[in-house]
């Protein structure tokens, strides 16, 4: 449902820097999907044998995509980079988007949770890290 949510294109490339010159300058870890699929899928330049779901450097590159919780906050941080990069640029519109966007995806986390029967410590496990816009993994902190 997030890829078919109205304006979420802007999530699948990288944020254009000739058009956006500062967000290297606001955002700690720039991602876009495109970066999370290339290191799940198979092409004929690497087969899935030799995918380890790494992202490219200089990115995250402790994360695995592989690994679930991992992947989540992957996509999360997509999320994120474009909501405080909106706020820096003032754009309160695209902001309240992607905060619902993000309400959607954390809802669809908590329903998958609630339905397993699991422990507290299996599930502390299972949740991936929610950070927030203003985060010092998200954004550089002057």
């Amino acid at each position: 449902d997030l890829l078919r949510s109205p304006g979420s294109e802007i999530f699948i490339e990288s944020i254009d820097e000739d058009i956006n010159p500062s967000y290297r300058s606001v955002i700690k870890h720039p991602l876009c999907f495109r970066d999370i699929v290339n290191s799940l899928i198979v092409s004929d330049a690497k087969p899935l044998s030799g995918r380890n779901g790494r992202l490219p450097p200089p990115k995250l590159i402790k994360w695995n995509m592989w690994n679930g919780s991992e992947l989540l906050q992957a996509i999360d941080l997509v999320l994120l980079n474009n909501s405080a990069y909106s706020k820096v640029m003032h754009n309160q519109e695209e902001r309240n988007r992607i905060s619902k966007l993000r309400k959607m995806f954390w809802a669809s986390i908590k329903q998958v949770l609630d339905g397993e029967d699991m422990t507290v410590e299996e599930r502390k496990f299972c949740t991936p890290t929610k950070r927030g816009e203003t985060s010092g993994f998200v954004v550089l902190k002057k």
